[in-house]
């Protein structure tokens, strides 16, 4: 998130949808408690009162408000109404005071703020919640983490937590401790997730959760339950003490999982998944292919170069060919064609490759107008003893797009090219058929697990990192092996998709080859077509 969303939540920019603060509502009055505590620790405005102040319940709730200015607004909706305590402070302050307080209720929807939009004294405070809760602090960790682990620890035994985070709790590999943690401190959890985005005007997707804390003294194990709502108008039709929990055998696998995208499909898909890893029916990614993060550069603009600039500098010794962007290659290969394509269209197509060389010639001159107009300066270049030699400069044997839109791009280098961070290099092991492991993974299988282990983001588009690639499915056939088909389908796959085929017609036709070819299990590619369709048009129609 951008960090003027970040500030816009610190503002009071975008606050909890009413449909969401009556459900929350509704769910403590049904517990009929008489004069119960509510905490709230990030009140804004004042979002959660309306539907509080206007019932005949007994409680006493305080809300904290970093923003003096939110904290004010908050209060004249509470005027002459003792139930109510707002108090301008920042939630980690108060935490470290009153942090042997407990809570009946804790609701909210936690600030969104990336570690470096931190202060160093909110990040001191940060790190000291996380550690006392036997976390590891690090510089990744978003401050809705951080709150949400302070509110569990100032529940009452038995209290709940009614709590609007982002998708991130599913998908990044930060969360994976807080999900331990849920395991371990709450009796129950249910995950109430919205095919429809809930927040406009930002780029992140977000999750109802309800969690109820352990009672120490009881011998309790931790219960799970998913609800998948279309959007949040149906929240006003949901009874979620009516819900059934998930089974153990998928509840384990959630906790063992890196990731919990499963939660997006229904049940009997969840099964199909969970059986495909345990029953050994899959290879993996990571046998295969090695995949690292593309070339940083610090500065595109100075070392992404076009043809121009060159010849005009006399460059040439220090260029690499360069596969920048994706539109730069329209089917499964980057080769001589391409580049003389992009070439001509004055794309940027040449990497700049300083590293152990002497600058001579109009390659001084090049730099020196890179300083001149101010282009060297920037972190990762201030890090550098000579900041025009970018690190790691290497040719992958393939390369895989970072971001996807209604499917994964990889392309097989045929041109000992390079690539910026907009792709991910790949190493293909040696022995390794090439063209068949790449047409594979075109496969609805493959497909299907690049949804599962992906970060969503709000507007529909799907990042993978180089972590995420050890948990991608392959068809289980032999890759060393060489036959007369793998060349003869390698091509046909790029004429698809240079003609633009339609994804979903390719995809099928993979798999027919696969089947027909290399005796992979039917039901398997047509299950996984099923769900990999489903996730795809649900992330893709956000």
């Amino acid at each position: 998130m951008k960090i003027n969303q970040s500030a816009d939540k610190l503002r009071g920019g975008y606050y909890t949808p009413p449909e969401i603060t009556k459900f929350i509502y509704n769910y403590i009055k049904e517990d009929s408690m008489e004069n119960f505590t509510v905490l709230e620790p990030s009140i804004g405005d004042g979002a959660f009162i309306n539907d509080f102040k206007e019932g005949e319940l007994a409680f006493n709730m305080v809300g904290i408000e970093l923003i003096k200015e939110e904290a004010n607004k908050a209060r004249q909706l509470i005027l002459e109404d003792d139930r109510f305590n707002v108090i301008n402070i920042d939630f980690y302050e108060y935490y470290k005071k009153n942090k042997e307080k407990k809570y009946n209720y804790v609701v909210g929807n936690p600030p969104y703020i990336r570690y470096q939009y931190l202060s160093q004294e909110q990040r001191d405070y940060q790190s000291e919640i996380l550690t006392n809760n036997g976390m590891k602090p690090n510089k990744l960790i978003n401050a809705w983490v951080a709150f949400t682990v302070a509110s569990i620890e100032m529940l009452e035994e038995d209290g709940v937590m009614l709590f609007v985070l982002p998708t991130d709790l599913l998908q990044v590999n930060y969360a994976k401790e807080l999900r331990k943690l849920f395991n371990d401190r709450l009796s129950e959890l249910t995950i109430i997730n919205f095919e429809k985005t809930v927040f406009n005007n930002i780029q992140q997707d977000v999750l109802l959760i309800v969690g109820k804390k352990k009672i120490k003294k009881e011998e309790q194990k931790h219960k799970l339950k998913i609800v998948n709502l279309t959007d949040i108008s149906k929240l006003k039709m949901l009874n979620i003490r009516e819900k059934p929990f998930v089974l153990d055998e998928l509840k384990n696998y959630y906790y063992e999982t890196d990731k919990w995208s499963s939660v997006f499909i229904d049940n009997n898909h969840k099964t199909f998944y969970l059986n495909l890893r345990k029953d050994n029916l899959v290879s993996y990614f990571n046998d295969y292919i090695k995949g690292e993060v593309g070339i940083t550069t610090g500065n595109n603009k100075v070392f992404a170069i076009n043809d121009t600039i060159l010849k005009k500098y006399e460059l040439e010794e220090y260029a690499i060919p360069l596969l920048g962007r994706s539109v730069e290659v329209k089917g499964i290969t980057y080769d001589s064609i391409d580049f003389e394509e992009n070439k001509k269209a004055n794309k940027n197509v040449w990497l700049l490759d300083f590293n152990n060389k002497e600058l001579k010639g109009k390659a001084i001159n090049y730099i020196e107008e890179m300083v001149k107009a101010k282009e060297h300066i920037g972190y990762k270049l201030s890090l550098r003893d000579r900041w025009y030699e970018v690190p790691s400069i290497w040719n992958p044997d393939a390369f895989l797009l970072r971001r996807i839109g209604e499917g994964p791009k990889i392309i097989l280098n045929d041109l000992d090219a390079t690539s910026t961070d907009t792709f991910h290099r790949l190493k293909i092991k040696k022995g390794v058929n090439s063209k068949l492991v790449i047409f594979a993974l075109y496969s609805s299988l493959a497909l299907m697990t690049f949804e599962l282990e992906g970060r969503i983001f709000g507007g529909g588009a799907l990042e993978i990192l180089p972590g995420d690639l050890k948990n991608i499915f392959l068809p289980k056939i032999d890759f060393y092996s060489f036959n007369k088909y793998e060349t003869t389908l390698f091509d046909e796959l790029d004429n698809k998709l240079r003609s633009n085929e339609s994804l979903e017609s390719i995809v099928l036709w993979v798999n027919q080859n696969l089947i027909k070819h290399f005796n992979v299990d039917e039901d398997i590619l047509h299950i996984s077509n099923d769900i990999w369709k489903s996730l795809k048009d649900k992330r893709t129609k956000k």
